[in-house]
């Protein structure tokens, strides 16, 4: 028992057009900012997931956030670890 929580994720963002930023919703609340593994998005490629007590925001291998529609029908594949 401890306060890290470990999660792997393989979603798939559903299609839209919506342009405000991406923010994957997480099991439970992260009392600190944290990273993920590199990430991989299909059309993407590489990519970082940055964990917050919101949830995990998307960035693009140039440092990026990514929005709704730019991951609209992507596939994201990745893994993760924060503490709560």
């Amino acid at each position: 028992v401890g306060r890290l929580v470990h999660a792997r994720m393989d979603i798939t963002f559903p299609a839209t057009a919506n342009a405000t930023s991406a923010l994957i919703s997480v099991p439970f609340t992260s009392i600190t900012y944290g990273a993920t593994a590199p990430a991989y998005i299909s059309g993407i490629g590489a990519c970082l997931l940055l964990i917050n007590g919101a949830g995990i925001e998307v960035y693009n291998a140039a440092g990026s956030r990514l929005t709704n529609a730019n991951l609209s029908a992507a596939r994201v594949i990745g893994s993760f670890v924060y503490q709560v």
